[in-house]
C-alpha cells in the first residue's frame, strides 16, 4: 500500500528518534498520527500525531471533523512532528483512512502558524522560498 498525503496511521509513540531505520519504541502507547508529506525519493514519510493533552491550540480537532479514530478533542501535536522510513510506517503502523480534505488543511497550515512546529520541520514541510538570480 503506498503511503500518501492526508493517511490517518495509528503508531506506537509520538517522539522520533536519530535512528531512522529502528522501529520507533512505543513512548506511553499508540497514538494517531497523520501524514503531512511523503518523500518517496527517499523513502520518508512526514507525519503529526494528534494528543488530547498537549494544548497547543493552532490546530484543535472536534470528533465532528471525521478524522479516524478520533473520539475525543485532540490538538495537532506539531512539537512532536517526525520523519520516519516509509518502510517502517508501512510494517508498524496500523492504516486507518483518510482525513477529510478541510481537517489537512488545517493541520498543513498549521506547522507554518504554531509556534511549536520545530524549525526542520518547517523547513522540510513547507521549504523557504530560495532568493533567485536576476538576469538582465
Amino acid at each position: 500500500m503506498a503511503v500518501k498525503l492526508g493517511d490517518v496511521f495509528n503508531y506506537p509513540g509520538t517522539e522520533s528518534e536519530d535512528g531512522l531505520d529502528t522501529y520507533y519504541r512505543n513512548k506511553g502507547g499508540w497514538h494517531i498520527h497523520l501524514v503531512v508529506k511523503t518523500d518517496e525519493s527517499r523513502g520518508d514519510a512526514y507525519l503529526v500525531p494528534l494528543s488530547t493533552v498537549l494544548r497547543d491550540r493552532t490546530c484543535e480537532i472536534e470528533v465532528k471533523d471525521g478524522c479516524p479514530l478520533v473520539t475525543k478533542p485532540c490538538v495537532a501535536a506539531y512539537i512532536h512532528g517526525k520523519k520516519m522510513r516509509l518502510r517502517v510506517l508501512q510494517e508498524v503502523g496500523v492504516h486507518s483512512g483518510q482525513a477529510p480534505e478541510k481537517l489537512l488543511e488545517r493541520v498543513l497550515a498549521g506547522i507554518r502558524t504554531s509556534p511549536n512546529s520545530p524549525q526542520w520541520f518547517k523547513d522540510a514541510i513547507c521549504p523557504p522560498a530560495r532568493a533567485g538570480r536576476i538576469s538582465r
